[in-house]
């Protein structure tokens, strides 16, 4: 079942002027913005996939149809916009981007969170666990592109993804 469609609509109806006052870790109180550009075309998509031969799983290809790229959890402080958050590209950005990124078409990146890539396996195995992060080095995320983004936006933008790393003695040193 595919909820990104309900994921998106709910976070939208939260928003006050694209903005979000959320509770952050350790108490703190952030202001975050959030932008969404227009869907794309299933033509454009599919166009898009023969060209650069690349797979293109369903729960991304859904977000594509909603939102043709889109940034969460863009810090503010006061009125400006410092960035951070999640970038998640749109296939124009994509393409752009991949140029520079990517020796070969293994992956592709879809998006730039915390410092890393965000990247799909570019193979179609029916492994629903397709989604990696990292720059040079690619660590697999043991998740699709779905749970990330439902998880990403729940968990207030945090890099979730560690928690189960951060025991007690290494949470302290991290913060």
């Amino acid at each position: 079942m595919m909820f990104i469609k309900q994921s998106i609509d709910t976070l939208k109806s939260q928003l006050k002027e694209n903005k979000l006052q959320i509770f952050s870790h350790q108490g703190e109180l952030q202001t975050v913005g959030f932008y969404f550009n227009s869907p794309i075309a299933q033509e454009a998509i599919t166009e898009f996939r023969e060209i650069n031969e690349l797979y293109i799983p369903e729960d991304y290809e859904a977000f594509l149809l909603q939102q043709n790229g889109a940034k969460f959890h863009q810090l503010y402080l006061g009125d400006t916009n410092i960035g951070g958050g999640l970038e998640l590209y749109s296939l124009e950005e994509l393409s752009k981007v991949k140029q520079f990124v990517s020796t070969d078409n293994e992956f592709y990146p879809i998006g730039y969170v915390h410092e890393n890539y965000l990247w799909i396996k570019n193979c179609v195995d029916n492994n629903k666990n397709y989604l990696y992060i990292g720059n040079t080095e690619k660590d697999p995320m043991h998740m699709n592109f779905e749970i990330f983004l439902d998880r990403f936006i729940i968990s207030n933008g945090s890099n979730f993804w560690e928690w189960s790393k951060l025991d007690a003695e290494k949470y302290y040193k991290y913060y």
